[in-house]
């Protein structure tokens, strides 16, 4: 463990020593979620760089997840224009830190911020560099999601390579947006507004598209100064990269000489929909070259040459794996991008089938897919599918990894290791199932399901019986189990199952994909054994989610609330109703979680009040007095939209309460929603007739709307 002063809190002095292996020499930096030291590895003499969680975030369960996350996801990747991070560890107080490679230089934000532009042909060169970064990412099943300036560092000195993509930690969680565009609290957003893709505005499916997206937004900021859809906040930036049309770099400085393949590549980066984008970073890559080199079609520069004109044959982007290996990927990588964790480290073992770059900038975004393609070079032979490894990977997707008996993938790769040993098909499906359960278990651990998680690491430990970190965690001590499992009841799949749900729930798969998500789950939990206790529980949780998702997506609203309404007919046990103590359990429990959460938000300390709200929530999905508190912490954040949805939640379950109508009128006062806004304060009036705050609020909205 570290060799830390008991006493230090947060800051690391100088001269202290980490695992016996890193000294700290100097305080680099920080930002919201973590500080960076220079420290010298003791092993080997060499500086690096060490990235260490902020204490006040320690026990914050999602920022603890995505920083592991980048960790995992870092480690994996080995490309020269990707930071590096070569090790990982946890202090005494239980901060995360990540060891990585030093940097000599400043980000790409800097830059902007000292000269504001950046001559054209020289942005398209950075925004190469950074594409052949994504491209290797993208081929290893990982997304980026928070492409910015801020996470670009240019290397001082014309190193070779010039840049580095920082931070791949983003993990899938929900926005928490401060009142900045460029600027995300703790990080603990998917991407930043002013880069980030319609699809993540919207909360739709992240696809590498959305990495090929952010980095034209930050393209067009580098030749212009300014990102393609700023506005006057973030709900408005946001509203304009789902709606608003891409402007020409030109409409923005045109006293600057674009050509046109540059206008063209913009518009085809920043399609809404992402099928419609260039085909991969790959293709992006090529596009950029063809900017930078005046049209040239037939060339590109191979990933480490010098920047100039290319003297060679363009490349293969990579030749077509074999179809079975493609069918393969295309389950599995779409069960696993579910888990934050889990999608760099299953996904990491295969390589995704690239498609050939097509069209040309110049002949614009319509034009450069429907152009005439040259001759394609004969395509290898595809190899006939794989019974054996298309059952694993079945049941695998299924979340059948261990259980039940007989239809499992632990037996069916045992029963092939027998026949096929040394069969690397076979090993790899071994290490995505070892690597599915682990970081299915540690997104649960860090989400606080660690009885849940003990039963993913205890079938770890039958693939390997000596993974030290299955080892570490399913030694602790258990909860003793209330009554002996009934003979008729598979208990095993009883735990499965739950687990599956709870990380299904964490990861939003309440509905699809079909066969993976929590509903499904649900009713197969049923159907095993209806009368098991932890049925009601999840029951109130995925239905209150269902109806969140059908206020946030009205174009889905009836499948959802339809949805929803499938999962309250999981009835409660025995009675349907809970028993008085267990009654008085739960709310003793809301109570003192609300109550932390209000110390917390009258301090200032979002994160723990975040937090201590969300537990209330997790024990009364209708504990109002919490969702009026997550609904402050928005508002004091800057991000009124989600203010707006969870004080609506809340006003609907106490509809009399004055100080949760106060909280929802003044987030739709700040995105200009003035007549709701009054609305709810003549309610105000109506529950509390001396308010003077409302009553002086109302003629405030109203002189905003000219009356």
């Amino acid at each position: 463990m570290a060799v830390v002063p008991p006493a230090e809190l947060d800051l690391l002095d100088v001269g202290v020593v980490l695992d016996g292996r890193y000294r700290i020499t100097g305080l680099l930096g920080g930002g919201g979620m973590a500080r960076v030291y220079s420290a010298e590895h003791l092993g080997i003499a060499r500086t690096v760089a060490v990235k260490v969680l902020h204490g006040t975030l320690a026990q914050d369960r999602e920022a603890s997840a995505r920083f592991a996350l980048e960790a995992v996801t870092s480690g994996r990747l080995d490309h020269p224009n990707i930071v590096m991070v070569t090790d990982s560890g946890v202090l005494h107080d239980g901060r995360l830190y990540l060891v990585m490679e030093a940097l000599d230089g400043e980000t790409l934000q800097a830059r902007l911020r000292r000269e504001v532009r950046i001559p054209w042909k020289e942005a398209v060169e950075i925004a190469k560099w950074i594409a052949m970064g994504l491209e290797h990412a993208h081929k290893r099943g990982v997304v980026h999601r928070d492409i910015k300036p801020d996470n670009i560092f240019l290397l001082r000195g014309g190193a070779d390579p010039v840049l580095k993509i920082l931070d791949f930690g983003v993990a899938k969680l929900r926005s928490t947006s401060a009142d900045q565009a460029r600027i995300t609290r703790s990080g603990l957003t998917i991407g930043t507004p002013a880069y980030m893709s319609p699809e993540q505005a919207v909360d739709g499916d992240i696809t590498p598209a959305s990495d090929l997206y952010s980095l034209t937004a930050v393209l067009f900021e580098l030749i212009t100064g300014l990102g393609p859809f700023e506005r006057e906040d973030v709900a408005a930036t946001m509203r304009a990269h789902v709606n608003a049309k891409a402007p020409q770099l030109a409409s923005i400085a045109p006293e600057l000489a674009i050509p046109d393949e540059l206008e063209a590549l913009i518009a085809l980066g920043l399609a809404k929909d992402p099928t419609e984008r260039m085909k991969s970073a790959a293709h992006m890559v090529q596009l950029l070259d063809r900017v930078r080199f005046g049209g040239a079609s037939d060339r590109t520069v191979p990933m480490g040459s010098p920047v100039g004109p290319p003297a060679v044959p363009e490349p293969e982007v990579e030749p077509n794996p074999p179809e079975r290996k493609g069918r393969l990927l295309t389950s599995q990588r779409f069960m696993m991008l579910g888990l934050a964790v889990l999608a760099v480290a299953a996904v990491n073992l295969i390589v995704k089938r690239m498609r050939a770059p097509e069209g040309t900038v110049a002949q614009g975004v319509a034009d450069a897919r429907e152009a005439p393609r040259p001759t394609p070079a004969p395509a290898p032979v595809a190899q006939a599918p794989d019974p054996v490894v298309e059952a694993i990977a079945a049941a695998i997707n299924a979340g059948r990894v261990t259980s039940p008996p007989g239809d499992n993938a632990l037996e069916r790769i045992r029963a092939a290791e027998r026949t096929r040993p040394g069969d690397p098909a076979i090993i790899e499906q071994r290490e995505i199932a070892v690597q599915y359960l682990v970081a299915s278990a540690e997104l649960l651990w860090q989400h606080g399901k660690q009885d849940s998680a003990r039963v993913l690491y205890l079938d770890v430990l039958q693939f390997e019986p000596e993974h030290p970190l299955a080892t570490e965690r399913s030694r602790r001590d258990k909860p003793a189990t209330a009554a002996a499992p009934r003979p008729v009841i598979d208990r095993s799949r009883i735990e499965s199952l739950i687990a599956q749900i709870e990380l299904a729930v964490i990861d939003r798969r309440f509905v699809a994909p079909r066969g993976h998500n929590a509903l499904d789950y649900l009713v197969e939990l049923r159907k095993l054994d209806p009368s098991n206790t932890t049925t009601s529980r999840l029951s109130r949780e995925i239905a209150t989610a269902l109806d969140d998702l059908a206020k946030q997506k009205p174009d889905q609203a009836t499948e959802l609330l339809a949805a929803a309404e499938r999962v309250r007919e999981v009835k409660p046990p025995a009675d349907g109703t809970l028993g008085a103590e267990e009654k008085k359990r739960v709310q003793e429990a809301v109570k003192q979680a609300v109550a932390k959460g209000n110390v917390a938000l009258a301090a200032g300390q979002y994160a723990e009040a975040t937090s201590a709200y969300q537990r209330a929530i997790a024990v009364d999905s209708t504990a109002h007095a919490a969702l009026a508190g997550l609904a402050d912490v928005a508002f004091n954040q800057g991000d009124f939209e989600r203010a707006v949805l969870t004080a609506k939640r809340a006003v609907a379950l106490a509809p009399r309460s004055a100080a949760y109508r106060m909280i929802l009128a003044k987030s739709l006062y700040k995105i200009m929603r003035y007549e709701e806004a009054i609305q709810h304060w003549e309610k105000v009036l109506e529950i509390d007739l001396g308010n003077r705050t409302a009553a002086k609020n109302i003629e405030m909205a109203k002189a905003k709307l000219g009356r």
